[in-house]
């Protein structure tokens, strides 16, 4: 719990127990990318201390951690597809150069951290197994 403002503070694996603006950003941003041209997913926006998945239709889910983002994302390709099988193509193939064009190394880090996050739910919500 925080000191000054009495908020509850969600750890989150993937950013640590510190998140800057900056970080956020660059979930919402690499996330975004990732799951381009996936017809039917919501996209990611920051708000204020997390992040909010908002859909097409205006459905929205305040999300904590990158966890949190990706069961978002991966419930609506479910409900979308019938399976999260979209979401792993996307995330298996190679995408840290499209994603990180420009940004240092700690960038090309988390964004690599926030895409094992996406694999690592996407896979358990689905039937199917990675592909190698």
């Amino acid at each position: 719990m925080c000191g000054a403002c009495g908020k509850t503070a969600v750890p989150d694996p993937v950013l640590g127990p510190v998140r800057t603006l900056r970080q956020r950003l660059l979930v919402a941003q690499t996330v975004n990318t990732l799951c381009s041209g996936i017809a039917g997913l919501p996209t990611v926006q920051v708000a204020g201390d997390g992040w909010m998945v908002r859909s097409a239709t205006g459905a929205s889910t305040s999300c904590s951690t990158v966890h949190r983002i990706w069961e978002a994302l991966v419930g609506s390709c479910v409900r979308f597809y019938g399976n999260p099988q979209p979401i792993i193509e996307r995330l298996v193939r190679p995408t840290s150069a499209s994603a990180n064009r420009g940004h240092d190394d700690s960038a090309a880090e988390l964004t690599e951290a926030v895409a094992v996050a996406g694999l690592s739910v996407a896979g358990g919500a689905g039937s199917r197994t990675l592909p190698e």
